[in-house]
């Protein structure tokens, strides 16, 4: 229903949307839905849209979409940002690594932030295919040793 909602009041402004959301007594989660899906939906859009668009710029601009979000996004657009939307639902979030943060850790890294980041990058790079699994750890650990040195 809400998806329904939200494509039916696309063309309304804001404060009818909140209106509508009140007479229908909607909860807060969906409150919050109708008053940010425009925003979310065109940041993703120009995203997407972009000629230079590289995959995991895809996967970062389309992570923080509902479900809904996602659905109202490839009804409302052309081809090119629906091809994407397809492919990141199909190839790019499915993707997952082959090593963990204990792998950076037996390799002498302290558990913290940075590895966090270097697993990111790694995802990032198999993303966009600088890397494949046998190179993951290689990646990683060129990442994090690269950050110790400029932080030196």
């Amino acid at each position: 229903m809400l998806l329904a909602l939200v494509g039916e009041g696309a063309p309304l402004r804001q404060g009818h949307l909140f209106q509508m959301a009140k007479r229908l007594m909607l909860g807060k989660p969906d409150i919050e839905l109708l008053g940010s899906f425009r925003q979310h939906l065109e940041d993703a859009r120009a995203t997407l849209a972009s000629p230079e668009v590289r995959p995991h710029e895809v996967t970062d601009a389309l992570a923080p979409l509902s479900g809904e979000e996602v659905l109202l996004l490839m009804a409302l657009s052309d081809e090119t940002v629906r091809t994407w939307v397809r492919r990141d639902l199909t190839e790019l979030r499915p993707l997952s690594l082959q090593i963990r943060g204990g792998d950076l850790v037996e390799e002498g890294f302290e558990p913290g932030i940075p590895i966090g980041e270097a697993l990111r990058a790694t995802r990032a790079a198999r993303l966009d295919g600088e890397l494949d699994a046998s190179q993951e750890l290689e990646f990683a650990l060129r990442w994090l040793r690269k950050r110790d040195e400029e932080e030196g």
